[in-house]
């Protein structure tokens, strides 16, 4: 008698649940046509990244964020990188690139510019004891923007066993007592004579 009591209540139960609000989420319509929502994209070959967006259309005109879903690329990942929406400079210092993103059987393409840095400076504080520092490097470009925070392609070295952090561009060099060469590089130039090359600054602590 118990057993057929628990099964009736639990029939019941069921039966209350299928009458209820149906909380199943329909399907999407298909795709006809895929857009990205941001053209002409320029970015500075130091620069962090840059987010654009991505949106397709259904069939029955609606339309949806579809950054995250779409696969995207680039004509020349040394120049910059495409994942996600999120772009990044490359290895190379500047150039122009094609950002395409494609979903099912549709696509679309963007242009971008990545300035080329023509010439920076650092921030090389003034250091007399062992301790914590920051230094910042920031840049001018090809196409006349200056004094802009570096924070990708740009190499920290310092020697003497000093401890080096970098966040944003921001480098945080715990310096120890005794002779210690600070030394940014960009783009791997090693050439002195080149604006873009080595800068470095030996401090003296007692």
């Amino acid at each position: 008698m118990k057993l057929l009591y628990i099964l009736l209540i639990t029939a019941l139960s069921l039966l209350f649940i299928s009458c209820g609000e149906n909380t199943t989420t329909s399907p999407l319509n298909d795709v006809v046509s895929l857009q990205i929502n941001d053209t002409n994209v320029t970015m500075h070959s130091t620069d962090a990244q840059k987010t654009i967006t991505a949106s397709v259309t259904y069939t029955d005109g609606s339309t949806a964020d579809a950054t995250n879903s779409i696969a995207w690329s680039s004509s020349n990942s040394n120049v910059l990188t495409a994942a996600l929406g999120n772009l990044t400079p490359g290895t190379d210092n500047g150039g122009n690139v094609t950002i395409e993103a494609s979903y099912e059987n549709y696509s679309d393409s963007t242009t971008a510019t990545v300035y080329k840095l023509t010439d920076y400076n650092v921030s090389f504080p003034d250091i007399n004891s062992t301790g914590t520092y920051l230094f910042q490097a920031n840049g001018d470009f090809e196409n006349g923007d200056t004094n802009i925070s570096m924070v990708n392609n740009i190499v920290w070295s310092a020697d003497n066993s000093a401890v080096i952090e970098v966040t944003d561009g921001v480098a945080s060099i715990t310096l120890i007592a005794g002779d210690t060469n600070v030394t940014t590089t960009v783009f791997g130039d090693t050439n002195t004579s080149s604006p873009i090359g080595p800068q470095s600054k030996v401090y003296t602590i007692n």
